[in-house]
């Protein structure tokens, strides 16, 4: 759970039954990456909950806000959320997430400290954990394709490793989420292999974690004690 800058209007939150689990979840609208960003909230005992993904990301810097649509109501989020939402979407039809920054009413503190307790739970009820890098920098493309085809290829050279790991960790590995204190817990409960997005492109875990142990990449403290 992070602190993050969400104004919320609270009385968008209809209050949440605690003692049988419920949670929200949001069903963002299709749309183009640049549309502005429509979305709703709908209610569910975590135990009969439509199926839904999880969204794994770091909040970032609280500055700027933009504006997203929550039903009727003008909410403005981090800019790394808004970045997601407007890959994360689809075209055609609308895709069904949990984040916390949204789904959690953040202007109660009750509410927050009792969400936390079933977070656990929510990750893995999720049918899909999705970990949000960021948007796309630099050659992080590349990075995310090499290391890719370095876990499917089963071998690679000495001079082709430095190269690749170089560009791995100034691309990918020196993003804020791989600090985060929940992500152990958000990549272990999935019920399948977690999707890594950056930008456009995207590796599912297993493919990033077997292309570092071809390429026998050392990794980073915080990347290790999720791999092991």
């Amino acid at each position: 759970m992070q602190d993050g800058p969400q104004r919320q209007d609270a009385e968008r939150y209809s209050p949440l039954d605690q003692q049988n689990n419920e949670i929200r979840i949001l069903i963002l609208q299709p749309g183009a990456e640049a549309d502005e960003v429509y979305c709703s909230l709908e209610t569910y005992q975590l135990e009969h909950c439509r199926e839904f993904e999880a969204l794994s990301y770091a909040w970032g810097d609280p500055k700027p806000v933009e504006p997203i649509f929550v039903g009727e109501s003008r909410v403005l989020i981090a800019h790394n959320l808004s970045v997601a939402l407007r890959h994360l979407r689809h075209i055609h039809s609308s895709r069904v997430l949990w984040i916390d920054a949204v789904c959690i009413n953040q202007a109660d503190v009750d509410e927050r400290n009792r969400q936390v307790s079933v977070m656990n739970r929510v990750y893995s009820a999720a049918k899909q954990v999705l970990i949000w890098l960021g948007e796309a920098r630099g050659e992080s493309d590349l990075a995310m394709k090499r290391i890719r085809e370095m876990g499917e290829s089963q071998k690679v050279t000495a001079a082709e490793r430095v190269i690749l790991e170089e560009l791995v960790y100034s691309c990918l590995m020196d993003r804020e989420w791989w600090s985060r204190l929940w992500v152990v817990q958000e990549v272990v409960l999935s019920k399948s292999s977690p999707v890594i997005i950056c930008g456009h492109s995207f590796i599912s875990w297993d493919s990033f974690h077997n292309g570092f142990k071809v390429g026998n990449l050392t990794g980073l403290p915080s990347l290790q004690r999720i791999l092991e």
